[in-house]
This record gives C-alpha cells, structure tokens and sequence, in this order.
C-alpha cells in the first residue's frame, strides 16, 4: 500500500474517531517488516495538536495506539499491567530515556541493574533478556529492539551529576529530579531511585581497564524497544537531560501502551 492511500485511511480515521479539526497527516515510514503472510507497518507522526497514533496492520481496519510525548528534558510515570506491552520510541534519533520500574503493588520492590546485568552474565541487555527486580522476580522483557545498545550502569543524571561532571554552577535538576516528580504522586521517594535502564544510552567500556566513555546513542529517527510486563508495574521514564549522553542535543521521547502481543500478530 503507498503512502498516499496510508494518508487516505488515516484521514478516514479522524473522522471516525470524531476529530473535528483539520488534520495535519505528516507520514513517516520508519519500519517495515515482511514476513510469511504478514506485513507490519509502524507509522508515526499522525498528529493533530495533541494527538499521536502508531497504526499497525498493512490494510483497514487499523489498531490505533495512542502515542505520548515526553518533552525535552521531561519525564511521566504510569501503570503498566502485567501482559502489557510498552513502546519507547526515539522519533528523532541520538536520544536517551532512563527507565525504571517499580511493583505496582510493593514499591519496595524495583528494577535491579546488579541483578540482571549478573544472571544475563553480560552488559548490554536487548531482545530475549529479561529485567529483573531486587528480589529476582522478573519485572519486563525485552521482545523488540531495533537498535542494540543500552545502559544499564549509569545512576540517573542529577544537579550533583551536572555540578561535578559538566561544573555547573546553576545545574538542571536533571533526571533524577524529573523522576522523583514523576513517581511522587505513586509516593515512590527519591531514596527508592535505583539505577536505571538508560534506553539508547551508548556507553562504552574498555575492558583492559575499565573505562567508561559515553558516546552518541546509536538510535535513528524512530528507532524503538519494546518491553512486556511480567508483572503489574509503575514506570517512569525521561528524555535524558544530560548533554553528552544525547550528543549535545535535547529532544522528546514517545511511548505507547500496547495490549500484550495481539497488536503486532495481525495477518495482512
């Protein structure tokens, strides 16, 4: 299907849903997929003030998932069920986004960098790895990842991080400080942060001594990963406040919450 017929549907779509404003239908194709009998196309930038969508499925009728924006130097926090799914995606490329996540029914149960990194007996986690919690209870799985490469070393950037680090005199509260806003109204405290999983953080290690350097994300425009929930959780995430994590440029981050494997696992 072209495009233009895309564009077509989308528009049809609007009005369906009861859109009544003009719609702005700036299609990007950032991922295309083949299979035996399936064709899975990942649309994004289907927006109308306020509105993004991904729309899944190569023909009518379309699965919407509504997409959020995380602005530049920003975080959220929300539930995700178990089964659910969650889509972090870098709309326009070299952007991290630090994740956490937290039993939505014990909050003293979190994301473990030191457990995962240990029974993966590896540093750099993507698809097929499970994240496991401080009581070795896996939290998420990674079941897409089309870039590779992520953190999981490196404690959220801070006003500390920015003082030491970058010699900040009036540092940015970094995102540390967007994640214990975010997770206060769940009343997560900021001494529950743990280490986080730095999505499309690219950190380099030497492994004659140990050196850590943090280079640009390899991540491009609308590169994405995609995690399930194993059990029901709070999550938060940012678009990383840090300069040399992000190659010297703030962008957003998007998300959405997919219902579980259904939403990809549609036949053309």
């Amino acid at each position: 299907m072209g495009l233009g017929k895309i564009a077509a549907s989308m528009r049809n779509i609007g009005c369906k849903m009861g859109v009544n404003r003009s719609i702005n239908a700036n299609f990007t194709e950032v991922h295309l997929r083949q299979a035996p009998l399936r064709v899975y196309y990942f649309l994004s930038r289907f927006r109308y003030t306020g509105f993004h969508a991904i729309f899944l499925k190569s023909s009518p009728p379309w699965e919407v998932h509504m997409i959020t924006e995380i602005p530049p130097r920003s975080g959220a926090a929300f539930t995700l069920k178990k089964g659910q799914r969650l889509r972090v995606i870098d709309p326009n490329g070299e952007q991290v986004s630090d994740m956490l996540a937290f039993n939505a029914h014990d909050t003293d149960e979190v994301i473990s960098s030191g457990r995962s990194l240990d029974y993966a007996s590896k540093l750099f986690l993507t698809t097929g790895d499970p994240l496991y919690s401080n009581r070795s209870n896996v939290m998420l799985r990674i079941v897409e990842d089309t870039v590779g490469r992520h953190d999981f070393l490196l404690t959220p950037c801070s006003k500390d991080t920015f003082r030491i680090i970058y010699g900040d005199e009036h540092p940015h509260h970094g995102c540390f400080g967007n994640l214990s806003h975010a997770l206060e109204p769940y009343g997560i405290k900021p001494d529950q942060i743990p280490i986080a999983f730095n999505i499309f953080m690219n950190v380099q290690v030497d492994g004659e001594t140990g050196e850590l350097k943090v280079d640009p994300p390899k991540s491009k425009a609308g590169d994405h990963i995609l995690f399930e929930a194993d059990m029901d959780l709070v999550v938060a995430l940012t678009a990383c406040s840090a300069l040399q994590s992000n190659n010297y440029a703030f962008k957003p981050i998007h998300y959405a919450v997919e219902e579980g494997a259904a939403a990809l696992t549609t036949e053309a």
